[in-house]
């Protein structure tokens, strides 16, 4: 008995999550410096991984990391460095010593009371967008139409002409935590912008999925074949 072929789905549903999705490192950090600790790392370590952490968090939340923007800084740091190393050899001038040294005096420690709490109350924030993010901001996509709901109201739809679909990853820091882009919707010869859906997770899955429910709606070669010869006589 011959197997019967899967169908592709008809439909998809997804959710665009606000900035407050990237608290999730923090949330999670409790945990990472337990397991830190358990395999041996010091506090001094686990104290700037933290810091670290947080200072990645913040410019995630608060800046839009591109491409162009991140080489530059990229360039910034490599000149920087470079130029450490020249002072410290033409003029034996340590200046990167003197930084690290700066630091280092601080003594910075990561306080396990202090993680656990914050991390406590960015959780009870991160479940209370995640379930009004759903209810208020949810995608239901088919091969027709796009089309935004709110508490099960549509109160925005996209039906004829929206055929093409691309993503962009305009901030680097959000594809860091959590493959996070924009999906931008066009019309069906994809010279005119429709849509644009921003923060979707995943989005590299996400688009793959969209892609089999839009191509869904095309009729297979042999039909488009036959309603050829039959326009042709």
């Amino acid at each position: 008995m011959a197997k019967k072929k899967k169908q592709p789905p008809t439909s998809i549903k997804l959710v665009n999550y606000p900035k407050l999705f990237f608290v999730w490192p923090l949330i999670a950090a409790p945990a990472l410096m337990m397991f830190l600790e358990y395999i041996g790392i010091s506090p001094l370590a686990q104290g700037w991984i933290y810091v670290g952490l947080v200072t990645l968090v913040m410019l995630t939340l608060g800046v839009d990391l591109d491409r162009t923007t991140g080489f530059v800084l990229l360039l910034v740091v490599l000149t920087g460095g470079l130029i450490t190393r020249m002072l410290y050899s033409e003029f034996s001038i340590d200046l990167f010593g003197s930084i690290t040294g700066f630091f280092t005096s601080l003594e910075v420690r990561y306080d396990p009371h202090f993680g656990v709490a914050l991390s406590t109350l960015l959780l009870g924030l991160f479940v209370w967008m995640f379930f009004w993010t759903r209810f208020h901001n949810r995608w239901e996509i088919t091969p027709f139409e796009f089309k935004h709901s709110s508490f099960g109201v549509v109160d925005h739809s996209l039906a004829r002409g929206a055929k093409a679909i691309k993503a962009s990853y305009p901030d680097l820091l959000e594809v860091l935590f959590g493959l996070c882009g924009s999906l931008h919707v066009y019309s069906a010869n994809g010279d005119k912008e429709l849509m644009t859906i921003k923060n979707i997770p995943f989005l590299p899955f996400v688009k793959k999925r969209i892609s089999i429910v839009l191509a869904s709606a095309q009729p297979p070669a042999s039909s488009r074949d036959e309603e050829e010869a039959v326009a042709n006589g």
